[in-house]
């Protein structure tokens, strides 16, 4: 698996980032590609500011027991799987913005390192391994791009 660490791994997201355009139309799901770059902004933005969605106590521990090992193990995800209602993007957005967004999101987290996330705690899935959030970061990413067959 490629790691968000590497900058080669980052620049190859950036050109595929760069590569959407306003007409680009996804293969699956309702997001068009300017929703779907903001989702993903407010993922990373998320682990960048500690400001996650609150989960009640319930909810958490069923996400992290059954979805942990989907979001950060080895397979990729199910094609339209469901989004959990925070982090639906359904408003308008200028797709050029939500690239420069996003890049820089994905540079943030390459700069802060591997060593700023190893045995960081994320509140729905537990303490990670940095290249569990690797994976988690790179996954999703990879997973909305291929989205829209970038």
């Amino acid at each position: 698996m490629q790691s968000i660490f590497e900058p080669a791994t980052v620049e190859s997201f950036v050109s595929r980032i760069q590569s959407l355009r306003p007409d680009t139309a996804p293969v699956w799901g309702r997001m068009n590609a300017a929703q779907m770059l903001a989702h993903n902004s407010a993922i990373f933005e998320s682990v960048r500011t500690g400001n996650y969605p609150k989960m009640n106590p319930i909810m958490r521990w069923l996400v992290a027991g059954m979805i942990r090992p989907m979001v950060i193990g080895d397979r990729p995800y199910r094609r339209s799987s469901q989004t959990a209602p925070a982090w639906v993007i359904s408003d308008p957005r200028d797709l050029a913005k939500e690239q420069a967004r996003i890049i820089e999101n994905l540079r943030a987290v390459h700069a802060l390192g591997r060593d700023h996330f190893e045995g960081k705690s994320n509140p729905t899935f537990g303490v990670l391994t940095s290249e569990q959030w690797s994976r988690l970061f790179l996954k999703h990413l990879d997973y909305h791009l291929g989205q829209f067959g970038a």
